[in-house]
């Protein structure tokens, strides 16, 4: 377990960039470029123009949770869940599930530890000073450009052409999820 940890740590630290992989297929390449442009199409003038990264040490946590946390000590900060999803086994010994709390949050267990978190409550903020309840604009200020954009996701990864490790959800320009996720 802590070698699995361990190696996507280090994948996660060093990159393991999706852009070495060459598809060649035409119908791929034309979404990759409509992504692109819709990426930057919508940049306000006074604001960045540069994609934004999020920093594998320092931005994946929401308050005083984070990724890799144990679960016994997400117990003693959480108290109580919800709700417990059924565990879902990955090979020999994985085992994962979500837990559901009382104001929205989600968190995803992976062996005994914290791999996603999910918050939809502005008491939770980034370490950037994000939270449920901004603007896209302070989106941007905080984080520049997403690495790609959806209508009402964007998405940051740990660097360019990455892996996506925060989600960032939105009604109209208001955030309204924020999502911290490892790689898996």
């Amino acid at each position: 377990m802590r070698n699995i940890l361990t190696i996507l740590s280090l994948l996660l630290i060093f990159g393991c960039s999706s852009n070495n992989v060459n598809t060649n297929n035409p119908e791929v390449e034309n979404e990759k470029t409509e992504v692109q442009n819709e990426v930057h199409n919508e940049v306000p003038k006074e604001l960045s123009n540069e994609i934004g990264t999020v920093d594998v040490e320092k931005d994946l946590k929401l308050n005083d949770l984070y990724l890799y946390m144990p679960y016994s000590e997400l117990a003693n900060k959480m108290g109580p869940e919800k709700t417990k999803s059924e565990p879902t086994i990955h090979g020999k010994d994985e085992i994962s599930f979500n837990l559901e709390y009382d104001d929205g949050t989600v968190i995803r267990i992976f062996n005994d530890f914290v791999s996603s978190i999910e918050v939809v409550s502005d008491q939770y903020t980034t370490p950037r000073g994000l939270k449920v309840g901004d603007t896209k604009e302070k989106v941007v200020e905080l984080y520049q450009q997403p690495e790609y954009r959806l209508e009402t996701e964007w998405q940051y990864a740990n660097e360019r052409g990455g892996y996506i490790l925060q989600s960032i959800y939105f009604e109209t320009d208001t955030v309204v999820k924020i999502k911290v996720n490892l790689v898996m």
